[in-house]
């Protein structure tokens, strides 16, 4: 995979290149629906949704959205099931006592051979003097619990180096 094949980079994107070159060509190329897109397509709604609501911001459009495309079968998911994973969401992170410093942030890092590195922040917070990384996830796969297995994730760990470098703070990773 070299420059001439893909000059922008990614976690996620450098993930499914790695896991099938061929799904990451459809996916990032040729932009035609993969198995699992659709679980990109939730991910991008609910992360609209946690974004707004941190923001204070109403976010039934996004929520009407999301009804939609389960409507038109665009998404395989259950009515109701955005709306109540971003509530849950908002119950559990009591975004009352915590500052928000970013949301959805786009960082970028050029690399010597000219290619680029993005990365989307979803959230960083301080939270009692501590400044903290959220990264929300959807996905089948089995989540990630435990400090143990959450404190060497190669995405966080990215991203914390990001952060750090592009907005000077120290991350409590």
């Amino acid at each position: 995979m070299g420059s001439d094949t893909m000059s922008n980079y990614s976690y996620s994107r450098l993930n499914a290149y790695n896991s099938c070159p061929r799904k990451h060509s459809y996916m990032y190329e040729e932009k035609i629906y993969t198995e699992g897109n659709e679980f990109l397509v939730l991910g991008d709604l609910f992360h609209q949704c946690i974004d707004k609501a941190t923001k204070g911001e109403d976010f039934s459009s996004v929520i009407n959205d999301y009804e939609a495309k389960v409507k038109v079968g665009i998404l395989s998911t259950e009515s109701g099931l955005l709306e109540y994973v971003v509530n849950k969401y908002i119950e559990y992170y009591d975004m009352s006592d915590e500052e928000i410093i970013g949301s959805e942030l786009v960082l970028e890092e050029e690399w010597e051979d000219g290619d680029t590195f993005k990365g989307i922040v979803d959230r960083i917070v301080e939270k009692d003097s501590m400044i903290i990384i959220r990264d929300t996830k959807t996905t089948l796969k089995p989540l990630k619990y435990t400090t143990n297995q959450v404190k060497y994730n190669s995405q966080l760990l990215t991203y914390c180096s990001l952060v750090q470098d592009h907005m000077n703070i120290i991350v409590d990773a």
